[in-house]
């Protein structure tokens, strides 16, 4: 098993957030320990911010997910509600985090990640509960075949950190393969899910 997390942009105000993304990627490896045949970011987004907060917890950060707030709306505020919200008592500052979970197979194309990023950074744009804003991504990896993982995952990170729309953080976890199976013209299908990469970025302005 493997896990990483590295700082992408020079002036990060999110670099707090490493603790936290390390830990996450600890929370993964025990998970995929316990139950040998599962992995927690199969599921949905909901699933994958619950695995976050906790790991916020476990870093020393308060956290709360899926709370009650107040969000911009054209001029004016409404009520809604926001994924994540995560405060640093040792450096003073928190983040309001908008999270969105993505299928990537090996023929995912680069214009439907650049649209989900926008789509988390947007969302992320109107809060106003924190002391930064920030989109989270996270990008489940899929493929069918056990041969050329390792280049998947490989490729999928270069292509991450290349995109026009830059992250502040990638974090990722490749726990030992997993397989689950679908339907697929009568047929079983099976499809392996090595790790989920997360990509974070401050949100200063709607793309």
């Amino acid at each position: 098993m493997a896990h990483h997390c590295e700082l992408v942009s020079g002036q990060n105000y999110l670099e707090w957030l490493q603790p936290t993304l390390r830990r996450w990627g600890n929370f993964i490896e025990e998970y995929c320990e316990v139950h040998p045949d599962d992995v927690p970011y199969f599921y949905t987004e909901r699933a994958n911010v619950g695995t976050l907060t906790a790991a916020a917890w476990s870093a020393g950060c308060t956290a709360l997910e899926e709370y009650q707030t107040e969000k911009n709306d054209g001029g004016g505020v409404r009520k809604g509600r926001a994924d994540l919200y995560v405060y640093s008592p040792t450096a003073k500052t928190s983040v309001g985090i908008e999270a969105k979970q993505a299928w990537v197979t090996p023929e995912t194309s680069v214009d439907s990640m650049i649209r989900v990023v926008k789509q988390a950074n947007n969302d992320a744009m109107e809060g106003n509960d924190a002391d930064f804003r920030a989109g989270a991504v996270f990008f489940t990896l899929k493929i069918s075949n056990k041969v050329g993982i390792s280049e998947f995952v490989d490729r999928t990170l270069d292509t991450l950190r290349m995109l026009p729309i830059q992250p502040d953080l990638l974090a990722w976890s490749t726990p030992r393969i997993r397989a689950r199976h679908r339907l697929r013209d009568d047929k079983k299908v099976f499809h392996y899910w090595p790790g989920v990469i997360l990509f974070i970025r401050r949100a200063k302005n709607r793309l």
